[in-house]
């Protein structure tokens, strides 16, 4: 069996033309059918479950199971998301 792993800068759902859509993310992600994706710049800052968190928009959307882990903030520190 192979195991397929994709990395994805979404650059928080917004796109070239400067919409944050993350229907667009969501669709490319589809297409990726990979097994395993990391994501990098996903805007998190608002509560889980609510429409603009976006790992828990995209694993609805996409029924993929997100893992979160850590990143820096903009001071520098370190924080669990």
């Amino acid at each position: 069996m192979e195991l397929t792993v994709a990395s994805y800068n979404i650059h928080g759902c917004r796109g070239n033309d400067g919409q944050r859509r993350p229907q667009r993310v969501g669709s490319v992600l589809e297409e990726l059918d990979a097994h395993v994706l990391t994501l990098q710049e996903v805007h998190s800052t608002f509560p889980r479950g609510s429409p603009d968190h976006q790992a828990s928009w995209l694993a609805r959307a996409t029924g993929l199971k997100p893992v979160e882990g850590w990143t820096l903030t903009r001071d520098g520190d370190a924080t669990a998301t």
